[in-house]
């Protein structure tokens, strides 16, 4: 393998792995992740993510309204986390700033979740009294939370554990996944997972979160 294709594997493994460990951190079941040896830079982490419908229905008042809203937001939320988590895993380890990178298809998946979150307040939320939400600034909250809790050592270091391992075996699955959670050190593994708030119910889809 080139010293370049080598660096683009390496860069891919951590952007992968930044989604993987979001992803797990927000309670969705991923199942296989992917840095392709053959086309280096490229990579994907496959996902489901159990949903079930609101669990308060507007039509018995404002105050469920109010509440199925919040819980419509906070799904986005969740979602945007995880998309945010590979490109600022990428830009870690590069230690460049998410501007300079490449990857805007996860960036512009989070820009197109905000508009549509935008899209419902018109449909629904401005009927509860929700304030009106701010693509952009939404956005910038969630890269800055992220940027934050990326940078734990707790966070990193699982991060970095799953990075090593996929760029040298270039595809995990999720007996793979689990086996490494559960053998990394307690503080940072499975039970560093256990100690964070989990989200994701319902019907299962399936995400993919390609690297650019």
């Amino acid at each position: 393998m080139r010293d370049c294709d080598r660096i683009h594997l390496d860069v891919t493994a951590w952007h992968e792995a930044g989604h993987l460990v979001a992803a797990l951190f927000e309670g969705y079941t991923v199942y296989e992740v992917e840095a392709s040896p053959v086309r280096p830079g490229n990579g994907v982490t496959r996902l489901m993510h159990r949903r079930r419908p609101t669990r308060f229905d507007p039509a018995l008042g404002v105050g469920n309204g109010r509440l199925a809203w919040a819980e419509s937001v906070a799904r986005v939320q969740r979602e945007m986390r995880v998309f945010l988590a590979g490109p600022l895993a990428e830009a870690k380890v590069l230690g460049k700033p998410l501007r300079a990178l490449g990857a805007r298809s996860d960036l512009d998946h989070c820009k197109a979740m905000a508009k549509r979150l935008l899209m419902l307040w018109g449909d629904f939320g401005v009927h509860q009294g929700a304030t009106r939400p701010r693509p952009h600034a939404l956005m910038n909250q969630e890269r800055a939370r992220m940027r934050r809790w990326i940078a734990q050592p707790r966070v990193w270091s699982l991060v970095t554990t799953y990075a090593e391992i996929l760029s040298s075996e270039c595809y995990l699955d999720q007996s793979d996944i689990q086996r490494i959670l559960n053998n990394h050190d307690a503080a940072h593994g499975q039970r560093g997972l256990d100690l964070l708030p989990r989200g994701g119910w319902g019907n299962t889809t399936v995400k993919r979160l390609e690297a650019a």
